[in-house]
Order: C-alpha cells, then structure tokens, then sequence
C-alpha cells in the first residue's frame, strides 16, 4: 500500500467449470480509486488466464461474495464461500467490489491540481488554496481535501470560475503566532486513500502534500511592485505574528520584529481605547475583569463571579443590545465578543448586565483596550516585554488594517 496503490490478498474458491478449489488472489486499487482482480497463478503460460488475461482484471457480474471474469478461453469464477475462509471478515465489500471493466490506464485518473494560494485580509487570517479537480476525482462524492487536521468535503468547497477553468476554494484560518508555520494540504478519497494531487508545473506531490504559509503571502506582498498600503499591512502582519510568537513562545521567529516601528506605540498612543465601567453594583454578581484571546478567533472575554446562593437567571446579559447567555469558565462565567477581525479590533462593544432588582451595570471595551492595559500597566516592565511589543503590533496591524480598508 502506497497510499495511491493499494494490494490485498484474498482466499476463497476459484473455478472454470462446476468444480472449484482453493484459491488465493490479489485484489488491487488503482489510481483511478477502482478495484481489480490480480491472479498471476492463472496467467503462467498454459493456464486459462495465459499472457496476462488475469493482470487487473474487472468483472461486469459480480454478486457480493463472488464474480466471474470472462477470458478468451473461457471464464473463471471466484467466491469467498470458502469454509473457515476470514477474507469476508477482513476486508469490507468496498474493498472486495470489483470495477465493472478492466483497468484502462490511458483513462482519466482522479487528479487534484494547485491551481494557487492567497491569504484573508479583512476577517481572520485565512489562508485560501484554490485546485482545479478532474471530473474523474468530483465522481468521489466523498472526497475530501485535508488542511493539516481539518477535514473539508469537496462537495461543501466553494466553486467559482476563472477563464472558463472551474476553481475550488479551501480555507483555513491559524493564529497570529501561526503565520510563518506551512499548511499542509492533501487530497483524500472517502476511505482515507490518497487521490492523486500535482502542482501547476506537473510535480507530483500525492503523497508529500502541498504546502502554503501566510508569511509566503507576505513576502512576496513586501517584495514585489503593489499598493503601498499593502506593504504596510504585510509588514504590520509579519510583525504582529513574530509578536506573537514571542509571547505565546511558539517556534522561532524567522525575524526580529520591527522594533523601531514598534517604540513608536506607547500608552498615550492608545489611550483612546481604554475600557470604562459604569452603573450601580451588582446584587450576587461580581464583574471580575475582561481579557483579549488571540487564536483563529479574536475574542474579547468578560469574566463574572455570581455569589453563592445566587442564580445565573436573575441577571440579563446584552452586548451591544442583544441578549446573550454566559458561558461557565472554571468558577466564573463569560460573556464574550468573538471573531474580531483586523480592521475591527478599534470597534467599541458594550456588554450591560442587569439584575432583579434593575440595577445595570455597562462595560464599554474594544480589543485595542487590552492593549492600552498592558502598555499603561507594562511599558517599564522588562519581565513584560513580550506582553508589550505583542500590544503595540495589535495596535499597528489594526491601523495598517484600516488604511488598506479605507477606513
């Protein structure tokens, strides 16, 4: 079994007339994601199946335990009624199903084949592989593409077309300290075997997968003749990554960050961002602080400590005017405000909770306020340094963001 190729061998009974013995065969799947018969016993020179007749053979009457394949000088039948035989027992009937005709290897193959990669720059940090699928490889209605461990059907890809040529879009988001880390990608058919999978110039890569990093993106925005604006946000997205991987101590950074770029940012930079509480306390209920989650998502976390004896049903949670439900975390509950995307991280929220009793209390916050605390609280703390450059390229990439996006 090379993932593209697959051999098993099966016993049973095998016969040309009304007797029948004994038997061992091969049942081989080709690159075309179809079984065929293999018994080269029965193609030595003088025996039914001479000169290969029995190399990757189909049969066009198969029953579910047993099928016939027509030759020159005959036809042989094979079954797994064997007594005490395990194949039935081993193997599944997808695996024992014999194609319909003979393998054809000048017929087309199920192929997958790069056709390119770009990123998501106003959402999440997504990276976007686009292939172009035979329609041999669309026949495998479970088919899917594999992007390091997520699974992604080929039936659910987003389709468009690009001179005339039918494009299917891939996407898969990572963390900020994930942008110099590659995908990788592979194309699978529903059993988990490998399809057959090729970049643009015709390199096989079935078995060693395709690989795309949000920094390849990035360098070649800062390489190449573009928009200005956009170099800036590459730059501020490359430093926001090596930041963050800095701090989460995630892998090497392939760079220093811009450290220039990065002391420019102090806390009176972002001083406009800086969260306010206000109303009445809370009968039962305690706010306990707020924190910023920087995977995939961008998540802004509201932390609440309900008292003993108190009930989570006597308090109304809104944010931004819309009622939601906490969520228990640890001893506490969570309101959260997730997916925060680049050009959004200065965008203001207010999460209000009101008790019983009508008292309302109002948290009006952004994600950049996160930055101001760790900059007010940090910026002479060298045990923080880390927390800090991480709040400046926050800050840096959300402005970067917004001149790109005319905002």
């Amino acid at each position: 079994n090379n993932g593209v190729i697959r051999c098993i061998t099966v016993s049973g009974n095998m016969g040309t007339g009304e007797t029948s013995e004994g038997h061992m065969w091969n049942i081989v799947r080709m690159d075309d994601g179809k079984n065929y018969l293999v018994d080269v016993t029965n193609c030595d020179t003088g025996t039914i199946g001479a000169d290969y007749q029995l190399f990757l053979q189909g049969s066009d009457e198969a029953a579910e335990k047993s099928y016939t394949v027509y030759l020159e000088n005959g036809n042989i039948h094979y079954s797994y009624d064997k007594i005490d035989d395990p194949t039935t027992s081993i193997y599944t009937v997808d695996q024992l199903t014999l194609a319909t005709a003979d393998y054809d290897p000048e017929a087309t193959i199920p192929k997958a084949t790069v056709y390119g990669a770009s990123l998501t720059l106003e959402g999440r940090i997504g990276i976007n592989v686009y292939l172009c699928l035979n329609d041999a490889l669309l026949a495998y209605t479970d088919a899917y593409v594999m992007i390091n461990d997520t699974k992604m059907p080929i039936a659910e890809a987003a389709k468009t077309t690009e001179d005339g040529t039918e494009i299917y879009k891939f996407q898969y988001f990572v963390a900020a300290k994930q942008i110099t880390e590659p995908v990788k990608i592979f194309v699978y058919d529903g059993e988990g075997n490998y399809l057959s999978f090729f970049r643009s110039n015709g390199e096989d890569i079935t078995t060693t997968g395709y690989e795309y990093a949000v920094q390849t993106y990035l360098d070649k925005a800062l390489n190449n003749e573009g928009s200005a604006n956009l170099k800036t946000l590459a730059e501020a997205m490359s430093d926001y990554g090596r930041a963050a991987q800095m701090y989460f101590s995630y892998g090497e950074p392939r760079d220093a960050v811009n450290q220039a770029a990065l002391d420019s940012v102090t806390a009176d930079t972002v001083a406009q961002y800086k969260g306010t509480v206000t109303g009445e306390d809370l009968n039962g209920l305690s706010y306990v602080g707020y924190n910023l989650i920087l995977e995939s998502n961008t998540t802004l976390r509201f932390h609440f400590a309900l008292d003993e004896g108190a009930s989570l049903t006597d308090y109304t949670f809104t944010v931004d005017g819309k009622v939601v439900q906490p969520v228990k975390k640890n001893d506490n509950y969570a309101v959260e405000i997730d997916n925060i995307v680049a050009k959004d991280l200065d965008l203001w929220h207010t999460v209000t909770v009101k008790d019983a009793a009508g008292n309302t209390q109002s948290f009006k916050y952004c994600a950049l306020s996160y930055a101001y605390t760790a900059l007010s609280k940090y910026s002479d703390n060298e045990e923080k340094e880390n927390l800090v450059n991480l709040a400046k390229a926050l800050y840096l990439y959300n402005s970067a963001a917004n001149t790109y996006f005319g905002q």
